[in-house]
């Protein structure tokens, strides 16, 4: 029973030992990092702001660190390091170190010409075909406004009377600008009878009657039986007013009717 007894004994002593309270202590390594602009960096990371310089994260052994500019970046984000040169689509760009240590980055426009610009280069604007002031792009040309043809700007989707004359001109969606000049159009007197009909080659006109003829002239008969002539219907269907000039698919188009109106009308297309 003693025996018993002390094998217990030893038995709750060797318990009290195995859950004797033990107080461990952690070391957890302090990180330190960049902060720029609220956000965090590590040593030797690299980020680019507003997409033209490349900044780097450099950290010190006693805590300190510093963010520098390092690199440059291009338009179609190639890098460039400082003393570098590139061109890229006719733009000349160079990182530079500045004497206080930054960097700058120099864009100068190579004078080049660009295709689809008419030999121009870009930035370039030039009048073309007397009635249409252009510019160049990077994308190709495009219309700015139209012109009277003593010279006068008109802007794109307006009215403007000059000398009697109402020019309208006009861009639509797909890029068309089309100048048209509003005006009595051109007329032919014929035999009229008595009725005041119209006589078109033989063939009798009522007073109203629309029509297009052969050489695509779109004409109305009037009242006191004369034959006008609206404009020129294209191959398409579209309507071209008189002495109104329409561009499209690289393409000038002119309605000019002449006073002989059984001779064709000046309507021809030409690369721009």
């Amino acid at each position: 029973m003693l025996l018993a007894s002390m094998n217990n004994q030893h038995r709750r002593f060797v318990m009290k030992e195995m859950f004797y309270p033990v107080l461990l202590i952690l070391f957890f390594p302090v990180v330190f990092c960049c902060t720029y602009e609220g956000n965090k960096y590590r040593d030797g990371q690299q980020w680019t702001v507003r997409s033209t310089f490349v900044m780097e994260c450099t950290m010190y052994k006693n805590g300190s660190w510093i963010v520098r500019v390092v690199a440059c970046k291009t338009m179609y984000g190639k890098t460039l390091n400082p003393g570098d040169l590139v061109y890229e689509a006719g733009i000349k760009y160079e990182c530079i170190r500045s004497p206080s240590g930054g960097l700058q980055i120099q864009r100068t426009y190579k004078s080049m010409p660009v295709a689809g610009c008419e030999g121009h280069s870009l930035g370039e604007s030039w009048l073309s075909n007397k009635n249409f002031n252009k510019t160049c792009f990077a994308t190709g040309t495009k219309i700015m406004n139209c012109l009277t043809d003593t010279g006068v700007p008109i802007p794109l989707n307006s009215r403007n009377s000059f000398d009697g004359v109402l020019y309208v001109c006009t861009k639509y969606p797909n890029g068309t600008v089309i100048l048209g000049r509003e005006t009595a159009g051109f007329t032919r007197i014929t035999n009229a009878s008595p009725n005041s009909i119209c006589n078109d080659g033989g063939k009798v006109r009522e007073p109203g009657e629309k029509w297009v003829d052969k050489f695509r002239f779109m004409k109305h008969c009037t009242p006191d039986g004369q034959i006008v002539i609206d404009g020129c219907l294209l191959e398409d269907n579209t309507t071209l007013y008189t002495n109104s000039k329409l561009f499209r698919n690289g393409k000038l188009y002119f309605c000019s009717p002449y006073a002989n109106v059984d001779a064709l009308p000046d309507l021809t297309g030409t690369d721009r």
